[in-house]
């Protein structure tokens, strides 16, 4: 498998998961976390006799040294040090990754009984949504990482606050901003004082603050003066809390040292805001991603439910919601050799214990849930080689809450789903305070129930075309690929912009002309600025780009204006991106960066009147030619619906319409010895990829769909073999919708045709963007 670079000109004979972005790597068999974190962190048991140790001292640096293996078991215990570290920095941030728990231990007692209901209804509701999702197509992909935190963050609002996720959605989106200034900080080198400058960062963690906790301030006032007065108040967590802030400081004679202080009930209900469910949701992520390349404990969970309990330690093994803890030494602590004053921020290596071969052996980077099967005590060779929650004193408070609503939350999901990866998976993690999956943008769900009718509409119209060419002949020769070409694109123009094809046809001609221009400019020897310079070429280029988005700006304006004035609008893909990228504006203050910005939606509208249709025009193009070479698969995907998605698989496959997909690097890379710096494009040969017999086999040129029986994650031998939509955060944003429209169209098809290729056809696939049949595609129809 080859990764050609564009610049340098240097090619690569290895492509694994470290080209995705977060150097972790993972296949069938197992899953390897530790190859960037040990670049970027040191070694771990990585080397004989060897560790590595990294503290920072008194807020004025960091001292990493070298220590003997002698001082594991030391390192191990020093996950016990009782003082969590304090930040540096005046703007009180203390609430999103720290927390004193000691005055806090009593409030599980009384907590459970009450959230279990709470956490039933809510994740109810969440099960509900995806089986409408599903409806009667059986299955639906979802990306549920976006799912599982809003749900998660449902839980949290209604049994810590007695109020729901969109109430608390401002908290929620302002906590989760301050999170990533604070690793955005962390990541920066350590200048003494930098944090009081006035810089935007600052100012902004600044002001999130002073939002965050006006906003909880006036919550915990309205509930302890309700409280005070005796009125009746929500039995939930903020009552708990304020209930014995009260009752304490009364004992205490108002001592602020002996019960919870304002600022401590604020600070945890900070804390409660953003931890409580990102690590919920977290956990309950990576377990499905788990589960899903592993479906045989799917069902050994749902045999047993002890199953659980152990699946869920093994992802909390194998994937740490908080990957390297920070303690800071509150006396004077012996690392073997090394003495440590007291002051110093240890930061223990969860990530590396978790996955060190001499604490869990050789299949360490398995999933193995079974080595949990006497609990996490005989689990690993040392009783703190497991300790995803903390340990001591410091173990974090919401462990029991977490795991209940784990179990929960799992136990509903399998009841009633079994899943499996996407194609358009990346295994890609990244840290922002916690650990989650690195690819993951919000972006509006394109297919709608109203869509499908579209659908099916404009395909009978084209089948009943057919027919009438055929007439009483029983066969009759056509061009499938204009065709095809021109079904699809009145599919688009009507489901995503509510218009029909001869009035969309300006836009997809001048769209077509453009793909022509730039793919004749990528054939020829790039010269910087010559795109810039007043050629034919580039004046025709810059004269469609601004026809057309001249046209769908007025377009977009028109039903924007619409959907703020209430005003009924069409179901379609349009309104579906304006309303998310109104929606999501208004939630996080009018800000473009965490929704879809105007521009955004220009350029998918754009992307969506050129790809939308071609795509799709490709893929069914190339299944008919190649189920007329092999006649009897297309009896057998008559016989069965599940052979259709086999079949569509392998031709995606074999005929990719993104052959040769270009990225660009936003940060250095590194590619085996190669280190590729920012601002490289890479093109990244799927084509090869897909006919290469190291992933695939032997036959990897021939027909053979049955390679798809158990799925595209078991086809081959890596992961990322199959990747015909694009992966990670560029995925095609519309691969749900032409998978859909895909089996409606060829079931059509089927249903009342069989057909062979006609002597005329030549065999010539050629890119003009896509991969396109060359001279058309000429096939015989026959009537059923």
């Amino acid at each position: 498998m080859m990764l050609s670079l564009t610049y340098p000109n240097v090619e690569l004979s290895r492509m694994g998961l470290d080209w995705v972005g977060c150097g972790c790597s993972s296949s069938r068999g197992g899953i390897s976390l530790v190859g960037s974190w040990d670049r970027k962190y040191g070694r771990w048991g990585r080397r004989p006799e060897r560790m590595s140790c990294r503290g920072k001292v008194a807020r004025s640096g960091v001292c990493s040294a070298q220590i003997p293996d002698t001082v594991r078991n030391d390192v191990l215990d020093a996950a016990t040090l009782e003082d969590k570290s304090k930040s540096s920095s005046p703007i009180s941030i203390s609430s999103l990754l720290e927390a004193v728990a000691d005055d806090l231990k009593t409030l599980n007692k009384n907590l459970k009984t009450r959230m279990v209901p709470v956490m039933f209804t809510c994740w109810s509701e969440l099960m509900s949504k995806w089986e409408k999702l599903i409806g009667s197509k059986n299955s639906s992909e979802i990306d549920v990482w976006p799912e599982l935190q809003d749900a998660t963050a449902d839980v949290i609002a209604r049994t810590g606050f007695s109020t729901n996720y969109k109430d608390g959605m401002r908290i929620f989106h302002l906590q989760r901003e301050q999170a990533e200034l604070v690793i955005k900080a962390t990541q920066t080198i350590y200048v003494p004082g930098f944090s009081y400058l006035p810089t935007k960062d600052n100012i902004r963690r600044k002001e999130i603050n002073i939002e965050v906790e006006s906003m909880v301030t006036d919550m915990i006032q309205k509930r302890k003066k309700a409280m005070e007065m005796g009125d009746a108040v929500e039995d939930d967590m903020l009552t708990v809390m304020v209930e014995a802030y009260l009752k304490e400081s009364q004992q205490s004679g108002d001592s602020k040292s002996l019960g919870l202080t304002f600022e401590e009930v604020l600070e945890e209900c900070k804390l409660f805001f953003f931890a409580g469910h990102e690590t919920t949701s977290v956990l309950l992520t990576f377990t499905m991603i788990v589960l899903s390349m592993h479906p045989d404990w799917q069902e050994k969970a749902r045999e047993e439910v002890l199953q659980v309990t152990m699946i869920i330690f093994e992802v909390l093994r194998l994937y740490p919601p908080a990957v390297l803890p920070i303690r800071r030494t509150y006396k004077e602590v012996k690392l073997g050799e090394y003495t440590l004053p007291p002051g110093v921020q240890l930061s223990i290596p969860l990530i590396f214990i978790h996955h060190d071969p001499e604490l869990w052996g050789e299949d360490v980077d398995e999933f193995k849930p079974d080595r949990f099967s006497e609990g996490f005590a005989k689990a690993g060779n040392h009783q703190l080689a497991f300790f995803p929650f903390g340990w001591g004193p410091q173990i974090c408070i919401g462990q029991n809450f977490t795991m209940l609503e784990a179990k929960l939350a799992l136990a509903m999901i399998l009841q009633r789903f079994s899943f499996e990866l996407s194609p358009s998976y990346a295994h890609a993690l990244c840290v922002i305070i916690t650990l989650m999956p690195q690819h993951a943008r919000s972006r509006p769900p394109l297919i709608q129930p109203i869509m499908v009718p579209m659908m099916f509409t404009c395909w009978s119209e084209l089948v009943s075309k057919w027919e009438k060419l055929i007439g009483s002949k029983h066969s009759h020769e056509i061009n499938a690929w204009p065709e095809l070409l021109q079904t699809t694109a009145d599919v688009i123009a009507r489901t995503g912009f509510s218009t029909n094809y001869k009035e969309g046809m300006r836009i997809f001609r001048l769209e077509r002309e453009q793909a022509q221009l730039v793919l004749k400019a990528t054939q020829t020897i790039h010269i910087p600025g010559f795109s810039y310079l007043p050629t034919k070429e580039n004046i025709r280029r810059k004269e469609i780009n601004t026809e057309v988005t001249t046209v769908l700006t007025e377009m977009i304006e028109k039903r924007k204006k619409a959907v703020k004035m209430g005003d009924a609008v069409k179901e379609d893909i349009l309104s579906v991106m304006i309303e998310a990228h109104l929606k999501q504006s208004q939630e996080n203050g009018y800000s473009e960066s965490t929704g879809l910005t105007f521009d955004e939606v220009i350029d998918e509208c754009k992307l969506l009147f050129f790809a939308g249709h071609e795509t799709t025009a490709s893929l069914l193009t190339f299944t008919m030619i190649v189920l007329s070479m092999h006649p009897d698969w297309q009896e057998k995907a008559r016989e069965e619906v599940l052979r259709m998605t086999m079949i569509i698989y392998e031709v995606l496959r074999l005929y990719p319409p993104g052959v040769m997909p270009i990225r660009r690097t936003y940060k250095e890379v590194k590619l085996g010895e190669y280190t590729i710096p920012p601002g490289v494009q890479l093109a990244i040969p799927i084509i090869f990829i897909h006919h290469d017999p190291e992933l695939w086999g032997e036959d990897v040129d021939e027909f053979k769909p049955e390679r798809f029986s158990e799925g595209f994650a078991k086809a081959a031998n890596h992961q990322l073999a199959f990747l015909p939509f694009g992966t990670g955060p560029q995925v095609c944003i519309g691969q749900n919708f032409t998978m859909l429209e895909t089996k409606i169209a060829l079931s059509m098809i089927l249903q009342r045709f069989s057909f062979e290729l006609s002597p005329s056809y030549a065999h010539a696939p050629c890119v003009i963007i896509t991969l396109q049949p060359q001279y058309g595609a000429q096939i015989i129809l026959h009537k059923l």
